[in-house]
C-alpha cells in the first residue's frame, strides 16, 4: 500500500488576503501502482509535460487526470486550513504550548537521568518547536504544515484499512511505502526533518491518535497488515514498522506524488474561487475518491481555540452526497448541520 503525500498553497498566516492550503495523502493499492505509472507516462509524453502539476495543467487536463482517479479504487485524505482559521496569534499559541509539552517531559526525564543523551536531542527540538533564533529554526510555514503531515498520515492507514478490507485486497498490506515531497534539493527543509525524525514519537505519545482496524480483522491474526505490523499480542501497532519505509523525494521521480500534487491544487483553487473555479467540474469528479465512510470530502485543521471557517464558502464543498437534516457531526471541531 503506498501512501504519496504533497500539498498545495503556502501554509502561511496573512491578515488580509483569504488564501487555503492544502494537503493530500494519495493511498493507491500495490496492485495498482503500475496502472499509475502508465497512465501519467503516458500523459507525460502526450502533454509534453516534464511532471504533472495542478499549476501547469489546463482545467481540460486537470480534469481527464481527476477521471482516471474516479475510475479507479483509489482513494485521498485531504486536510484543508485557510488564513481566517490559522491566524498569527492562534499559531504563536500553539507553538508556546507544544514547546512547553517538551520542556515538562525534559524536566522530568532530566530528573531521573541528568547525564541522559536524548536531553541534548529535546533541547534541539524545543528550539525549533518554540521559533528561537537558531539554524534548525521551523518557520511559521513549516510548523503549520509540520503539525498536520503526522495526522494526515495516520489517517490514511486508517483510511486503507477501512477502503480495502474485503480480502481480495490482502495482498496490498504486505507493506506500507510513504513517500512525501521534499522541497529542497538533496536536503530537508526544518519542518521536513522534524517530522522525519519525530514521526513515531509525535504520533506515540498522544491518544488522539488511533487506528481502528476493521472488525474483520480482529479475528485474522495472520491477515497481512496484522501479521507485519501489530504486536504479537494485538494490542497496539508497531509504528516503528509500519511507518519505517518513507521517503522523501523530488515530485518529478514519483508518479502517485504528482496525482497527489493534482488533487491538492485542484481543492485549493476550488476553495478559493468558489463557483466561478475552471476546475470546479474537476472537484466534482474527484468528491468520491476523497469522501470518507460518512461522505465528508475534506477534513479541516485548526488549533483549539483557533476561529471557525466561513462555512459560507465550504459547504457546498464538504460532503460527496446529500446529508440528511438530521445529521450533524463536527469537521475539525465546527459543528456542521
Amino acid at each position: 500500500m503506498k501512501i504519496a503525500v504533497e500539498e498545495s498553497g503556502f501554509f502561511r498566516c496573512r491578515d488580509n488576503a483569504f488564501e487555503a492550503s492544502v494537503l493530500c495523502g494519495l493511498i493507491v493499492p500495490d496492485s495498482l501502482t503500475a496502472t499509475v505509472r502508465g497512465f501519467t507516462a503516458e500523459m507525460r509524453e502526450r502533454w509534453n509535460k516534464p511532471e504533472l502539476k495542478a499549476s501547469r495543467l489546463r482545467p481540460g487536463q486537470i480534469l481527464e487526470v481527476a477521471e482516471f482517479l474516479a475510475a479507479h479504487p483509489i482513494a485521498a485524505v485531504v486536510y484543508v486550513s485557510d488564513t481566517t482559521m490559522t491566524t498569527r496569534a492562534a499559531v504563536a499559541r500553539q507553538r508556546i504550548g507544544q514547546a512547553a509539552e517538551f520542556l515538562r517531559a525534559r524536566q522530568r526525564l532530566a530528573a531521573d537521568h541528568p547525564a541522559d543523551p536524548r536531553l541534548s536531542e529535546i533541547d534541539q527540538v524545543i528550539d525549533m518547536v518554540a521559533g528561537c533564533s537558531t539554524e534548525r529554526r521551523m518557520s511559521d510555514d513549516d510548523f503549520i504544515q509540520s503539525q498536520q503531515l503526522p495526522e494526515l498520515i495516520l489517517e490514511c492507514v486508517s483510511r486503507a484499512c477501512g477502503r480495502y478490507w474485503l480480502p481480495e485486497w490482502e495482498p496490498d498490506f504486505e507493506r506500507f511505502e510513504i513517500v512525501l515531497d521534499r522541497k529542497l534539493p538533496g536536503d530537508l527543509k526544518a519542518g521536513e526533518r522534524y517530522v522525519h525524525e519525530h514521526l513515531e514519537r509525535l504520533l506515540g505519545s498522544s491518544r488522539r491518535f488511533a487506528i481502528e482496524l476493521p472488525p474483520p480483522w480482529r479475528h485474522q491474526p495472520r491477515h497481512p497488515f496484522r501479521k507485519h505490523f501489530d504486536s504479537p499480542d494485538g494490542e497496539y501497532t508497531m509504528l516503528d514498522s509500519l511507518l519505517g519505509s518513507r521517503r522523501w523525494v523530488d515530485s518529478r521521480d514519483d508518479d502517485c506524488v504528482q496525482l497527489a500534487d493534482i488533487i491538492a491544487g485542484t481543492v485549493r483553487r476550488t476553495i478559493e474561487k468558489g463557483l466561478r473555479s475552471s476546475r470546479r467540474q474537476a472537484f466534482e469528479t474527484l468528491r468520491l475518491v476523497m469522501a470518507d465512510e460518512h461522505g465528508w470530502c475534506f477534513h479541516f485543521y485548526r488549533y483549539r481555540d483557533a476561529p471557525d471557517p466561513d462555512l459560507r464558502r465550504y459547504l457546498p464543498l464538504l460532503r460527496a452526497w446529500p446529508q440528511e437534516p438530521r445529521f450533524t457531526r463536527r469537521v475539525g471541531g465546527v459543528l456542521v448541520a
